[in-house]
């Protein structure tokens, strides 16, 4: 490369225009200018890219229409929406030119970068068309003002309760018409509007002088003109007293969600939200220790593949899955049984699960000290010598061996098949057993053992001694 070769290109890649060769719908040549206009990554370049990838597709039909109506000498630049290598879009203009008369279809490509001014064109444009009508109907109060805070225009708005009349506020400046504390920082964000061309925010109360209630407003502040601003304020008091009515009720169901005897977790990959309840359960100190946890870490690989199906039923299909028993693990790796519930809802904006932990450990234990005492009891009795018979109504529900060969029966199963015990009783002696019976129930003093007649299976006559008891 000569020197002026090199000179041209150095000069090429500074000019703020992105330029390009482009032949056969490809581009051959791009300037530093075009790489960085169409932001290329760190060592990629457009050349050898077909022209049109980087075109907007509804303007690709009118690109290929300008490259062949191009003559020689530049052309009109023409407005175009382009894509950047990441794919974003943004306005420009193009100017296409013959590159060389003797290599027909080569064209010489100029790009400008018009975003922002095409913002600025279409600001004005529907600034002067509408601004009357915007005024008109808009709902918010809004004022024009001067850097060090004159009022210089005023509207009340369609729904706003003007406090002032236009005439009475125009000229003055806002800090006499406000508390200081609404005056000083909205000077700040006026200036600052004005010298950054940013929209600014912020918000402030004011009291009723007549009834007392307070109002909220929120203020957006533009640059209208070079000295002067926009400020939009709404009324947001309905807003605020519905922000302040849901946090005082998601501070209400979080004192009950904390106060609740139940351990509650909320997950989604890993433990979210963990209350009271969940921390003394599983034996933790601080939350951190069970938050940002995987709900798996602390349940006993063996009922895994029946957790993972239950949590993706709630992701996928949503609702709420009924409580099993499931073993877990506390912190110091003890574990305890417990019941468990979810439900599907929504925490901080995603997807998330509700889960409901309830201790039945020492329920668990209870259980199995009973049926270790039912069985002592049922050993104790199997093994007895004396017939021990339980029955509801006369109605047999048990009968030992004893009592079974007592009366001549074969197995146990054929007392219980009888429709009542008094069977087994002389017929002119059961109705005072029944008798005797109803009295016990009522707490009437009678005789816990006595002698009956009794029939074996067979018909033979017995006396049996009789001892009852009721449970």
């Amino acid at each position: 490369m000569n020197d002026n070769t090199a000179f041209f290109k150095r000069l090429l890649d500074k000019t703020g225009e992105g330029l390009a060769v482009v032949q056969d719908g490809r581009i051959h040549f791009a300037n530093a200018a075009l790489d960085r206009l169409l932001r290329c990554p760190p060592g990629e370049s457009p050349v050898g890219v077909p022209l049109l990838s980087h075109v907007h597709p509804r303007d690709r039909a009118a690109m290929s229409v300008w490259l062949s109506a191009s003559g020689k000498g530049p052309g009109e630049p023409r407005p175009v929406t382009l894509l950047r290598a990441d794919q974003t879009a943004f306005d420009a203009e193009i100017d296409i030119s013959a590159y060389d008369e003797d290599t027909p279809g080569t064209w010489l490509i100029a790009l400008r970068d018009v975003s922002d001014r095409r913002a600025a064109e279409r600001a004005l444009h529907d600034s002067e068309s509408s601004k009357s009508a915007m005024l008109q109907a808009i709902p918010d109060l809004v004022i024009s003002l001067s850097g060090d805070g004159t009022i210089l225009g005023y509207s009340a708005g369609r729904y706003y309760k003007p406090h002032f009349q236009e005439q009475e506020i125009v000229g003055r400046r806002m800090q006499d018409m406000f508390p200081e504390r609404v005056a000083d920082p909205a000077l700040v964000h006026i200036r600052r509007a004005l010298a950054t061309g940013e929209p600014q925010f912020f918000e402030y109360w004011l009291r009723n002088e007549d009834d007392g209630s307070v109002h909220h407003f929120e203020v957006r502040v533009l640059k209208s003109q070079e000295f002067e601003a926009i400020a939009i304020a709404r009324d947001i008091s309905d807003r605020k007293h519905a922000e302040e009515a849901l946090a005082d009720s998601e501070a209400r169901y979080r004192s009950l969600v904390e106060l609740s005897p139940d351990a509650i977790l909320v997950v989604s990959d890993t433990i979210e939200f963990a209350n009271s309840g969940a921390m003394r359960l599983f034996g933790a100190t601080r939350r951190s220790e069970l938050v940002g946890k995987p709900i798996t870490r602390f349940l006993d690989p063996i009922y895994h593949d029946l957790a993972r199906q239950r949590l993706n039923q709630l992701r996928d299909k949503g609702g709420s899955v009924p409580f099993v028993e499931e073993r877990w693990r506390r912190t110091d790796e003890t574990t305890f049984f417990a019941e468990v519930a979810g439900r599907a809802l929504s925490y901080r904006g995603k997807r998330a699960i509700l889960i409901v932990l309830r201790d039945v450990t020492e329920r668990k234990r209870n259980l199995e000290a009973l049926r270790e005492s039912e069985q002592k009891f049922r050993n104790l009795v199997e093994g007895s010598r004396q017939g021990v018979c339980i029955h509801r109504d006369f109605k047999p529900l048990f009968a030992n061996q004893a009592f079974t060969d007592i009366f001549g029966f074969d197995f146990p199963d054929d007392v219980m098949a009888l429709e009542s015990l008094l069977t087994i009783f002389l017929p002119e002696d059961r109705q005072g057993i029944a008798d005797n019976l109803t009295a016990r129930e009522r707490g009437e003093p009678m005789a816990n053992i006595f002698q009956r007649r009794a029939l074996r299976r067979d018909g033979s006559r017995i006396w049996v001694e009789n001892q009852l008891s009721i449970a």
